[in-house]
């Protein structure tokens, strides 16, 4: 059913063009009659046949061998039968050819007079002309980069003997004197979704640039903090001071301070004494590790190890479960300046509220609005703060903080007093891809202040909710209001005991230390993600400078062998994009562009490509307003570098590395018992290398982030103009 037409597009069955159609739809899915499902006739060639409201014939049949039933040949998936003697029989296809019915009506439906024909995936339907804009890399592995700004120096509250000044000055600095040291290559390979090694390898490639000499020492020790905490280092999707220029001294501190050139062993008696074990970082400063006798643990200044491991050329990974040195307080300070923070005076005003109290989430204001007086976000409960206590509010906690930390200092400012008693949070997973990693973020933005206020409001009641109150049970369910006075109604499902929230299921309840009421949710509430996503277009589209999304514009010829029908393999669905894109830059397919040649091509399967966005929708790959995205999708999939299928390296731990014509690594790696080929962890479905030396690979899912960069690009396409698009307005 989602898929019988595309998903948020015009549908006939909702048309009331297409009235008998969809009268005829429902009509035929109904019958006054009950079925049996025991019955000993099912399994005659006659079956049981039983008649549809619309006087058709609904033909029963089940295979007595594999114990399957079938309606008119369509098999059945489920069947229940209700309290009431009603039978519910979930099929997996359409009857008496409704689906085919159905598309012809879409097809009429987009193709009158004024709606334009949305043309299927694969079809190279020419964008208009792009736009002056440039909109910058996506991707898991591609940090939210920052213009440079002005020549200077900067740092932060970690002291390092290099020329610097405090941290949140307007001039980044000139840079270390010695730079990095290399990355182990045994580090490199076996941790190579690391987050502390994706900012090392961030920090060497800018000291690369430089004429700053590369560290000549050679780390034995490397202590890098578990995913986990990296990732919630900032707020996701946020800009990070790790990756700006701005921070660059406090960046490679935070690198240099989890090296040592000295070895630990975990099996020194030392361990145990009041003393510990020292080592020094590379920056001279100490590393303590003791071992606790009755638990076996060992710590580091204190911190818990999760795990440690010798590598093949015997260098020493040490995992910690959070940070040293005070990284993290510095980071949130420079994350803080970054985004507008106390000292920045980035204050902004609330535009007044209407005269129900809510904002549509969207609404625009200047720098110069300063507003105190009517800034109603409460003051964070201190049981909310606890990481450990409450680990699915961090994002929301870290948003809320912010927020406060922006208008706080303001003059005149005050707070209110009114403090929640229930908290709302969307479950971790949908925070963080609410919109696309790495890339700006509207909640963070000054500009649309207004939607985080609503955002954290609509998230917070001065209410309790009892879940056992018997008002749940109710068809009314029990209702409190937000903090910006909108409904949040619950109920409870009697037979399930699983309670909702407007609809939404309740994934989690916890009462905090502080007794605050902290619910999870599966998914955002009152629209939330719809405001975001049209606002985070907006960010795209005002900030011309901003580089999300960007990529190089040269792109290569696409090779004669790919071209056309290819029935060896098929690679159609990326190669209709770069030939689309080709087109855009005047070339054809066998022009010259001056890229590099590619020798390995790295397509995703067919299924996936057209279900990357709905068909016969509009795709942000074919449209003028996403030309970067597309030029990225196809610089990621293509590499110079030709790849040996039968490299025995493929074998090893860490792979055999190429580079795309983007700089991104593809790693590929082969299961000596399957002889299965990977790239990325991804499963190749099919490969062929081609008389010119072309290799080919056609891999089950997408390279790095493109999926998620994509469908966030189609949302926003869909809601910027729906009209456009034939669609009902949002």
């Amino acid at each position: 059913m989602n898929n019988l037409i595309p998903q948020d597009t015009v549908h006939p069955l909702y048309s009331p063009s297409y009235e008998k159609l969809t009268d005829d739809f429902i009509l035929d899915s109904l019958s006054t009659q009950t079925i049996d499902f025991n019955d000993p006739q099912l399994t005659s060639p006659q079956g049981v046949t039983i008649v549809s409201m619309s006087g058709k014939n609904l033909l029963f049949r089940k295979d007595k061998f594999k114990d399957t039933i079938t309606v008119n040949g369509i098999g059945i998936e489920n069947h229940q039968q209700l309290p009431d003697g009603t039978n519910v029989v979930i099929l997996s296809d359409f009857l008496f050819n409704n689906y085919d019915k159905v598309q012809k009506a879409f097809q009429e439906l987009v193709s009158q007079p004024g709606t334009p024909s949305l043309g299927p995936f694969g079809e190279n339907r020419p964008p208009p002309p792009p736009p002056p804009a440039s909109l910058g890399t996506f991707g898991e592995n591609s940090p939210y980069p920052h213009p440079p700004p002005p020549q200077g120096t900067s740092r932060s509250g970690n002291e390092r003997s290099v020329p610097s000044t405090d941290a949140g000055s307007e001039s980044p600095p000139s840079g270390p004197e010695t730079g990095l040291p290399e990355i182990p290559a045994t580090f490199s390979s076996s941790f190579e979704n690391d987050k502390f090694l994706n900012i090392w390898k961030f920090r060497l490639s800018k000291i690369q640039e430089s004429s700053v000499k590369v560290d000549s020492r050679v780390p034995e020790t490397i202590l890098p903090v578990t995913n986990f905490r990296m990732i919630n280092l900032v707020p996701q999707d946020a800009p990070h001071p790790l990756y700006s220029d701005k921070y660059q001294t406090l960046a490679d501190n935070f690198i240099l301070d989890s090296l040592s050139t000295e070895k630990i062993d975990f099996e020194d008696p030392n361990l145990t004494t009041p003393e510990g074990v020292v080592i020094k970082t590379f920056t001279g400063k100490d590393l303590v590790f003791k071992k606790d006798t009755s638990t076996d643990k060992i710590t580091v200044n204190g911190i818990d190890i999760e795990n440690h491991q010798l590598l093949s050329d015997q260098k020493t990974v040490v995992v910690l479960s959070d940070f040293l040195f005070n990284y993290y307080d510095d980071t949130k300070k420079a994350f803080q300046e970054l985004t507008g923070g106390p000292d920045s005076s980035n204050g902004v005003k609330r535009s007044k509220q209407s005269e129900t109290g809510a904002h549509s989430g969207t609404e625009h204001r200047t720098k110069t609005e300063i507003a105190t007086e009517d800034f109603n976000v409460p003051q964070i409960p201190q049981d909310l703060e606890d990481a450990q206590d409450a680990p699915d509010a961090s994002q929301f906690v870290f948003l809320w903080k912010n927020r406060l930390s922006n208008v706080e200092k303001t003059p005149g400012f005050v707070r209110t007093a009114t403090q929640p008693k229930t908290v709302l949070v969307v479950e971790p997973f949908k925070m963080t891809n609410l919109i696309p990693q790495d890339a700006p973020h509207p909640l963070f933005s000054t500009e649309h202040a207004d939607l985080t206020d609503r955002f954290i409001l609509e998230s917070l009641s001065t209410e309790d909710v009892n879940f056992d109150d018997p008002k749940l049970l109710t068809p009314e369910g029990l209702t409190i209001k937000t903090m910006n006075g909108k409904d949040l109604t619950f109920k409870k499902d009697k037979s399930t005991g699983k309670i909702k929230v407007n609809g939404i299921d309740v994934v989690s309840h916890k009462v905090l230390k502080g007794n605050t009421d902290l619910i999870v949710t599966s998914d955002h509430l009152f629209n939330i993600y719809d405001d975001v996503q049209t606002a985070f277009n907006q960010l795209l589209k005002t900030n011309t400078g901003n580089p999300w999304f960007g990529a190089p514009t040269v792109l290569p010829a696409v090779p004669k062998v790919l071209e056309g029908t290819n029935t060896e393999i098929d690679a159609s669905g990326l190669v209709n994009v770069w030939e689309n894109r080709l087109t855009k830059f005047g070339t054809t397919s066998t022009g010259d562009s001056g890229a590099e040649t590619p020798k390995t091509v790295v397509a995703v399967s067919f299924i996936k490509m057209i279900n990357l966005t709905p068909q016969d929708a509009p795709n942000p790959l074919y449209s003028e307003q996403y030309e970067h995205l597309a030029n990225g999708f196809v610089l990621d999939s293509l590499s110079s570098q030709a790849i040996d299928v039968t490299d025995p390296a493929l074998l090893s731990n860490s792979g055999k590395i190429i580079k795309t014509l983007s700089g991104r690594d593809l790693i590929f790696k082969k299961n000596e018992k399957t002889n299965k080929l990977t790239i990325n962890g991804i499963e190749v479905e099919n490969n062929k290398t081609f008389e010119d030396g072309t290799s080919v690979f056609v891999i089950s899912d997408f390279l790095f982030d493109h999926q998620t960069a994509v469908r966030s690009a189609f949302d926003a396409l869909l809601r910027e103009s729906p009209k456009q698009h034939g669609l009902p307005p949002f």
